[in-house]
């Protein structure tokens, strides 16, 4: 086995389970202000209805959460979050197990568990096509912050 490729693929995995982490922590963070403000403006709306606001007062806050609740609904949110958190999970868990086979590269059994990762790879990936929203920048700036982890700072290096 090529320790360049499980290395390839440690960060790959790395890259990706930060990715999905941080869509599921806004996705997360999505529906709890959509809870919230439903919450909220349902109870203005029972408010504005016992002090004898104008009539329209309490219909459009109840349009807003009925908009609010139907976007939720519609998007599948509670779905997406679940897939999201399910990718995070997978893709951190390969990420330390390609980092254990890295570990150990040389090992006559690496071959096989490096083709059983990459298939739960793949199976990740198609359920990421199919369930998951990709966003270019996002992509890129967890890349970033992965590859400038794994180099040296200009400042640490050992002189003798």
């Amino acid at each position: 086995m090529e320790a360049n490729a499980i290395w390839e693929r440690k960060i790959e995995a790395e890259i990706r389970s930060l990715y999905f982490a941080d869509l599921t922590t806004r996705f997360t963070r999505r529906k709890q202000i959509i809870t919230g403000l439903a919450f909220f403006l349902s109870t203005a709306s029972a408010a504005t209805v016992s002090g004898k606001f104008p009539w329209y007062i309490p219909v459009a806050l109840s349009a807003v959460v009925a908009l609010a609740t139907g976007y939720s609904i519609a998007t599948g949110l509670d779905r997406r979050i679940s897939t999201l958190s399910k990718l995070h999970s997978e893709w951190n868990s390969l990420w330390g197990e390609y980092d254990r086979l890295w570990n150990r590269w040389y090992d006559d059994e690496t071959d096989a568990e490096m083709a059983g990762l990459i298939k739960r790879g793949r199976e990740a990936s198609l359920l990421a096509t199919t369930d998951a929203p990709y966003y270019e920048d996002l992509m890129n700036r967890w890349s970033e912050h992965v590859y400038k982890s794994y180099m040296p700072s200009q400042g640490s290096a050992v002189t003798a």
